[in-house]
């Protein structure tokens, strides 16, 4: 899910650029203008940082167990509630409610991590 969205993030930004590129010289306007005429998301370091936050994301979604992953696909992309998701997972709502949770817990805690 979260490659995803990175790659509809890149493919946004590349469309961003290709507008700006058509709209604005970068070589007439003077450097000390620049940095204001493209909108603080799509500067390097903000895209930069979205991309290690993203990759981080993913690696901690791949830790979690393959079926605590699914569980946590369907809440998350499909928008399925949880007697849902444990009714095609084959699992009783306890269990589906356990990974969506256990998801969520590591989700929130690899947040709080990069806030500080």
């Amino acid at each position: 899910m979260l490659r995803k969205i990175a790659r509809h993030a890149i493919i946004d930004m590349r469309r961003g650029a290709e507008t700006w590129s058509d709209c604005l010289d970068i070589d007439t306007v003077p450097e000390s203008e620049a940095a204001l005429t493209v909108p603080s998301h799509l500067q390097p370091e903000a895209i930069c940082a979205l991309s290690r936050s993203v990759e981080a994301y993913q690696e901690t979604i791949a830790a979690l167990s393959p079926r605590c992953c699914e569980a946590f696909a369907l809440y998350v992309s499909d928008n399925l509630t949880n007697q849902e998701i444990a009714r095609r997972m084959g699992v009783s709502l306890a269990r589906g409610n356990q990974y969506i949770s256990r998801a969520k817990h590591v989700c929130l805690a690899r947040r709080s991590s990069e806030n500080g």
